[in-house]
């Protein structure tokens, strides 16, 4: 549970900072493009934590016999967590757990099955796909990578010019109670509550 239990401590602290941050912009104390710029920052954390939440988790069902469900049985045993790093990294300095799929692939060597990791389901691996591209829109400066979010995250979404940027996107609310970024928040939470 300590990875899950992580996780949501970690992205409950970014909606806060989030909250308190729409409250300074509602009574004008913030401008808009001052909030835009932290929502790019909430969001990039929220992806970062989210991806430690898979390296934390695939170290405690590798490590931890008792963090397991029944199905998930790992293909051999490792009692240090140091020589399993050794192993994951291949003598790297860090290795990418995001995009999922290689999660997904490194845990069908490492787990029969790949569990639990494959019962991520096709629409929270296209969400997650998203996710990305909106991080990498926010993170590389390259044409390309505004494109891809134009391409694949805008089109066809209704938005006033100023909500076509990823931070204006992650602000805007396609229903009343909730931004986009708190959407993917509660997926993001959604997705890891089924890997325990």
């Amino acid at each position: 549970m300590a990875a899950l239990t992580d996780l949501e401590r970690r992205l409950r602290a970014l909606e806060s900072t989030r909250g308190k941050l729409e409250t300074l912009h509602t009574r004008q104390m913030i401008a808009r493009r001052d909030l835009e710029r932290v929502y790019d920052g909430l969001y990039i954390s929220a992806v970062t934590s989210f991806e430690d939440f898979f390296e934390a988790r695939f170290y405690q069902v590798m490590l931890q016999p008792a963090a397991r469900r029944p199905e998930v049985v790992p293909r051999t045993e490792f009692k240090s967590s140091a020589v399993l790093r050794e192993f994951v990294l291949g003598g790297r300095n860090f290795v990418n757990w995001l995009p999922f799929e290689r999660t997904e692939q490194r845990a069908k060597v490492y787990l029969r099955g790949g569990m639990p990791f494959t019962v991520v389901d096709a629409g929270d691996k296209r969400r997650m796909k998203n996710w990305m591209i909106v991080r990498n829109a926010i993170a590389h400066t390259s044409r390309e990578a505004k494109r891809r979010f134009e391409r694949e995250i805008l089109a066809g979404v209704p938005l006033p010019p100023r909500e076509r940027t990823p931070a204006g996107y992650l602000r805007s609310q396609p229903r009343p109670s909730a931004s986009r970024f708190q959407t993917i928040v509660l997926e993001m939470l959604g997705i890891a509550a089924k890997l325990h």
